[in-house]
């Protein structure tokens, strides 16, 4: 039996050392919030400019005004042959701002029947689009407090 120590303060049980799991483990429970970021994908953005990379989730925490955010089309393709096909983005706003992301004209399809490009957050914080890649386009696979023009 390996012994476990639990550290309620992170939310995490950490296995013992002489576990086989503790070697895949380690960052897990040792990770600080830096760490957990970067293991989880997230990127935060505190002034507007380019999504990047296209894959994992955003954070707009920008504030005194909304975010101006540009996001290019995906690469129409496998991942395995230099592509974006199946990769997911979470676009999430923590600030009560109407920030934008924009990409290329025509490049989002969102079940309407009409290609869009402008994606605009209410002023509120907790809105978030995420978005599938597929073919050159973004698919919209949710969608919460904002909306898509064309």
């Amino acid at each position: 039996m390996y012994p476990t120590v639990s550290t309620a303060s992170r939310g995490f049980t950490q296995i013992g050392p002489n576990s086989p799991d503790a070697g895949d483990l380690a960052i897990a429970h040792n990770a600080d919030a830096a760490q957990l970021d970067q293991i989880h994908g997230v990127v935060k953005y505190s002034a507007s400019g380019a999504i990047n990379p296209i894959e994992g989730q955003a954070l707009i925490t920008k504030t005194g005004a909304f975010a101006a955010m540009t996001l290019r089309a995906p690469t129409a393709g496998a991942v395995s042959n230099g592509g974006d096909d199946g990769r997911i983005l979470s676009i999430v706003s923590s600030t009560a701002y109407a920030h934008t992301i924009t990409t290329p004209a025509g490049n989002v399809l969102d079940g309407s029947g009409t290609p869009k490009h402008v994606f605009t957050f209410t002023a509120n914080a907790g809105g978030s689009v995420t978005l599938q890649a597929q073919g050159g386009y973004w698919y919209v696979t949710a969608m919460i407090a904002g909306s898509f023009t064309s």
